[in-house]
């Protein structure tokens, strides 16, 4: 349903994009996360639920590359069901990151605590060609404490 309603507007854009010119002005009154947001609407507030994985990807890809590779990844789960992903781009509050910047080991302190916590994380990469030294690292101490599952975008499978 969602890739159906939704592909036309995000196909083209990486998710940097799909933050900056979507998440930000649908999150802007309030300055939350989009999640935070999405809790304040009956319509919308049954979307939300605590985590149990956690989606590492790159803010270059493409959005949609990026969406395909999760939803390929769960299809054949039998607890696709009872998936709640926790995605930066919709749970971190971005106005909050743009006006306060947060140093690299906050952010893999956060990461590595969230990760223990959920117990599941799903690793979206493009190319491995394309993973510099910097994502290697951040991926390899984020996967340390739980089994990382692979998922891959339609470009590299």
């Amino acid at each position: 349903m969602f890739k159906q309603r939704w592909r036309r507007v995000y196909e083209n854009l990486t998710t940097s994009h799909v933050c900056n010119f979507i998440v930000r002005p649908l999150s802007a009154r309030r300055r939350g996360s989009l999640c935070d947001a999405m809790l304040q609407h009956p319509r919308t507030s049954r979307c939300v639920a605590r985590a149990n994985w956690f989606v590492s990807h790159t803010w270059q890809n493409k959005f949609s590359d990026t969406i395909d590779a999760v939803l390929f990844f769960f299809e054949s789960k039998a607890e696709a069901g009872d998936v709640v992903l926790w995605f930066d781009v919709f749970s971190v509050p971005q106005h909050e990151m743009q006006d306060t910047p947060r140093p690299p080991s906050w952010w893999m302190n956060t990461f590595k605590s969230s990760i223990e916590r959920m117990g599941n994380l799903i690793l979206v990469v493009d190319k491995w060609s394309k993973i510099t030294r910097k994502h290697a690292t951040r991926h390899h101490c984020s996967a340390r404490s739980v089994t990382a599952h692979l998922s891959l975008t339609p470009q590299s499978r």
